[in-house]
């Protein structure tokens, strides 16, 4: 069983043996839950899996991030191409991810919380990005920093 609180509301819902690892019972293992996803959720979810952090030129990570510009991937990354980190804003920002906290099946509020943090995570970068462009903030969060 595993429980989840959505609203105000207590869900409760049988894990099925799917989306356990074979020979271990109490283990998740994360392709099976991609596997389950909407295909939008599935690409982003899986960029996280292909990045590459020791490669700084890792194309396909570059909507993982925000450093002032909107990033829509192209023919070059083949599956992923339209994954675009403005969608990870947007997700957050819009509060796109109301709708996909709707279905209570454990894959999908799994895979929605994954996107979700995956998403803050950019829309933070975003958010750090507009207000370090204006001075008086940024003198603000330091003098807060300094005071704290």
């Amino acid at each position: 069983m595993f429980f989840d609180r959505i609203d105000g509301n207590i869900i409760m819902n049988e894990l099925s043996n799917r989306m356990k690892c074979k020979g271990k019972s109490n283990v998740l293992f994360i392709d099976n839950l991609i596997g389950n996803g909407k295909e939008e959720t599935k690409k982003y979810i899986s960029l996280v899996e292909k990045r590459n952090d020791e490669d700084p030129n890792d194309y396909l990570s570059s909507i993982l991030h925000y450093d002032g510009k909107i990033i829509i991937l192209d023919d070059k990354a083949k599956d992923y191409k339209g994954c675009t980190n403005k969608f990870l804003i947007d997700y957050i920002e819009k509060n796109f991810y109301i709708n996909d906290l709707k279905d209570h099946s454990f894959e999908n509020l799994c895979l929605t919380k994954i996107l979700i943090l995956i998403s803050v995570r950019v829309w933070i970068e975003y958010k750090l990005h507009k207000i370090s462009k204006s001075p008086l903030v940024i003198k603000k969060i330091v003098m807060e920093l300094l005071v704290s």
